[in-house]
């Protein structure tokens, strides 16, 4: 039989086949020592591979009956730590797997939890063009016969900021107060920061240039 090593308590006898005599005693054959209980053996933690353990019953004179389970322990899955980060929304392939936290199993598949659809390829998601606000992805790993683990991404999505398009304009020397800002092509955010690229230093105070004189 197959078992995951997240079980604390693996039923021994419902693995044995027919129909065996309760009250036998169970050992360890093989494998590295595993607690018993009753019919339980404790898998938690235990290294993936093959055990046996051995059922026996015994009623006097007759030779006593014996009966092997093999338990090929599974890995239980890892789909690491839920988390929450944030993504610009002209990300056409941001990275989920890179986002979740711990130490997470690779191989799993990604899916869309809440927000609008995105398309997800492998472990990218096509955030470009995405409505601002919080998306769920949730990432599931499978190693049958464990239960699946999950872990979810909550991308909070930011609009990209739009600085306009450049352009290239004319201004007279005695202009103390050029705007810059109504110079710039395109919808820009307000908001924004000037700096002076070349030519000899000048003024600038918020989307004003002074020109004076230059």
């Amino acid at each position: 039989v197959n078992a995951c090593n997240n079980a604390a308590a693996f039923n021994l006898f419902t693995s044995l086949g027919g129909t065996p005599d309760g009250g036998g005693v169970w050992s360890q054959v093989s494998g590295s020592a595993r607690t018993i209980t009753g019919n339980n053996v404790d898998l938690n933690g235990a290294t993936a591979g093959a055990y046996v353990f051995r059922y026996t019953v015994t009623a006097a004179p007759c030779t006593p009956a014996t009966a092997d389970v093999t338990v090929n322990v599974v890995t239980a899955p890892n789909a690491g730590l839920a988390a929450a980060v944030n993504a610009c929304n002209n990300a056409a392939a941001f990275n989920l797997f890179t986002s979740l936290g711990g130490t997470p199993d690779g191989g799993g598949v990604w899916s869309q939890v809440s927000g609008s659809a995105r398309t997800i390829t492998g472990n990218n998601v096509d955030l470009n063009g995405a409505t601002a606000g919080a998306y769920v992805f949730r990432y599931t790993v499978t190693a049958a016969p464990c239960t699946p683990a999950t872990a979810d991404v909550t991308v909070n999505v930011v609009t990209a900021p739009n600085a306009g398009l450049a352009a290239a304009v004319n201004a007279c020397n005695n202009a103390a107060a050029f705007n810059l800002f109504t110079s710039l092509g395109g919808t820009p955010d307000g908001g924004g920061v000037w700096s002076q690229v070349s030519g000899s230093a000048r003024t600038i105070t918020g989307n004003n240039v002074d020109l004076n004189g230059a």
